[in-house]
């Protein structure tokens, strides 16, 4: 399906700022590197909904992505985000110790 290249980054644009001021942003905040990522809770007929999160990064040149859903966890954001990030950091610290890629700049 062709896509508009300024339609893509608009989307990139919107998935970043969810980490950096939208509702994950609480949950990233001192994290070393860039995600770009979107929360949402599904309903649940018979029960508490379901919490997701799916992420990227680091956001300009990604190597990991993760996909969480929290059964009958309630909202993404506080369910789902922080599996989310622990899966991230596990991630990236098992790159960075096999030298794929480079430790980020404090």
């Amino acid at each position: 399906m062709p896509v508009e290249p300024w339609v893509i980054q608009l989307v990139q644009s919107g998935l970043n700022d969810v980490t950096k001021n939208g509702t994950a942003a609480r949950n990233f905040i001192g994290f070393p590197y860039e995600i770009a990522g979107k929360t949402g809770t599904a309903e649940n007929s018979q029960g508490t909904d379901h919490g997701w999160f799916v992420g990227y990064g680091p956001f300009n040149n990604p190597t990991i992505s993760v996909a969480v859903i929290v059964e009958q966890g309630g909202f993404g954001a506080s369910s789902a985000v922080p599996i989310g990030r622990q899966i991230m950091e596990a991630a990236f610290a098992l790159q960075i110790q096999r030298g794929e890629m480079v430790a980020p700049q404090k």
